[in-house]
């Protein structure tokens, strides 16, 4: 994550086409894609500048997201604002279109696409009045957080201290920007560079997306997938921000509640296994699908 890039940024339409990228042959992209992410990381660990200091230290808390308090600081609109229960929206469903994902014959769309006004029509009438208003603009298709253990929604945060090194990793996939965000207030509570931060998602648990509230109005499939509603970030943001300033002063922290262990509580489909986890009829686990091309 590139802490230079611009907020507004948007790649141009067609640009994350399938297929594109350095040469027309994905293998040979990524094939070049991880060579200059290796040849990056080698050079540092090589380079006398690379020296991280020396120490360890972390703070780590469990924040409830069905409901999280977001303190006027971190709103932009100097209101305290609550996170919602998580909601899958339209978008969602729709999938990343421009990269070619999608069930078209569903009809629904991201919002850069025109979105989706007969299912929020529809939504008009089925869902009451302030659901709808606690993820909006998100036309609301699986209200997932409403039903008591379906997901998970106190979720874990981390912040880890090795040396001068900074990791902090949330159970989200956070966008660009919302990851130049949180590496920018990691850099101004620790009084560090923001070159000695990484933002690591999906670490501990699993959050669908991390938008920032600009994407969340877009209502493209990520703010789709941003499942506690347009103050997701914000929250996240917060969390981040009060784990570094205790680390900073030696401060403990409270780690809060995790979330019920559920294994043994899912019951089982009716012939005692998933259905997924069956070989397609006349296969077997193992067998080879299609033979890789000679080299």
């Amino acid at each position: 994550m590139q802490d230079s890039v611009d907020d507004h940024f948007s790649p141009p339409p067609g640009s994350r086409q399938p297929g594109t990228g350095p040469t027309t042959d994905e293998f040979e992209n990524t094939r070049i894609i991880g060579m200059r992410q290796f040849d990056t990381a080698r050079a540092q660990t090589e380079s006398a500048a690379s020296a991280v200091g020396t120490g360890i230290d972390v703070r780590w808390t469990y924040a409830d997201f069905s409901g999280f308090t977001v303190r006027p600081e971190f709103t932009g609109d100097d209101r305290t604002h609550t996170t919602s229960p998580a909601a899958l929206g339209a978008a969602f469903a729709a999938s990343s279109q421009e990269d070619g994902g999608g069930l078209p014959e569903l009809g629904l769309q991201e919002g850069e696409r025109g979105g989706n006004p007969a299912l929020a029509a529809l939504s008009s009438v089925v869902m009451p009045q302030w659901l709808r208003d606690a993820y909006a603009p998100k036309d609301i298709l699986l209200p997932v957080g409403s039903i008591p253990g379906i997901v998970q929604q106190q979720l874990p945060f981390h912040l880890a201290r090795l040396g001068g090194f900074f990791l902090f990793s949330c159970p989200f996939e956070p966008t660009i920007v919302a990851g130049s965000r949180l590496r920018t207030a990691l850099a101004d509570t620790l009084g560090v560079d923001a070159d000695q931060i990484v933002v690591q998602g999906y670490t501990n648990g699993y959050g669908h997306y991390l938008t920032t509230p600009e994407e969340y109005d877009q209502q493209d499939y990520e703010g789709g997938a941003t499942p506690f509603g347009r103050w997701q970030l914000p929250a996240t943001v917060q969390i981040a921000v009060d784990l570094a300033a205790a680390m900073r002063d030696g401060r403990a922290v409270d780690n809060g509640t995790s979330q019920p262990d559920l294994t043994g509580a899912i019951p089982n489909s009716p012939s005692g296994v998933a259905f997924v986890d069956l070989p397609a009829p006349g296969r077997a686990f193992g067998d080879v699908l299609s033979q890789p091309a000679p080299q």
